[in-house]
C-alpha cells in the first residue's frame, strides 16, 4: 500500500512524518517595490493557485540506519513530492529541491555507549 502522507519519486518503503506544515509562497517579480510616493507596486509572478510550495516535515526518534537512508533518499537535485496540500483541498504532486536539514542526537536512553539516536530530523521542500 502507498504511503499517502509522503511519497518521493514511487518509493513507498521511507517512514511517515511525525509533523508536516505546508507554506504556500507568493513570488514576486523585479518590479516589485515601492515608488517615491512610498506606494507599494507588487508584479506578483506567482500567487493564489499558482502560489509555490515549501513542505516541511519532521522525523522524530530515527536511530542511525533510519536516518541515513532518509537523508540518502531526499538528496538528489530534484525530485517528485507527494503530499496533502491545504489549497487544493487534496493530494498535489510536486517538482522540488530538498532545501535545510537538520538534526539534533539524542542519547538518552541508549544503553550503548556507541548507539546514536536521533531526536528528529526536520527537511523542508521547496518548490520548482
Amino acid at each position: 500500500m502507498k504511503n499517502i502522507f509522503f511519497i518521493i519519486d514511487d518509493d513507498d518503503t521511507l517512514p511517515i512524518p511525525d509533523t508536516m506544515s505546508v507554506a504556500l509562497q507568493d513570488i514576486d517579480g523585479s518590479e516589485t517595490g515601492r515608488n517615491q510616493e512610498g506606494t507599494m507596486q507588487r508584479d506578483r509572478v506567482a500567487g493564489g493557485s499558482g502560489a509555490k510550495r515549501k513542505v516541511n516535515y519532521t522525523w522524530k526518534g530515527l536511530d542511525n540506519y533510519q536516518i541515513s537512508r532518509l537523508l540518502q533518499s531526499i538528496g538528489g537535485v530534484s525530485m517528485q513530492l507527494k503530499y496533502p496540500d491545504p489549497y487544493e483541498g487534496g493530494y498535489k504532486t510536486i517538482k522540488c529541491y530538498v532545501g535545510d536539514r537538520t538534526a539534533p542526537v539524542w542519547r538518552k536512553g541508549c544503553s550503548d555507549a556507541n548507539e546514536i539516536i536521533w531526536e528528529s530530523l526536520s527537511a523542508n521542500f521547496v518548490e520548482f
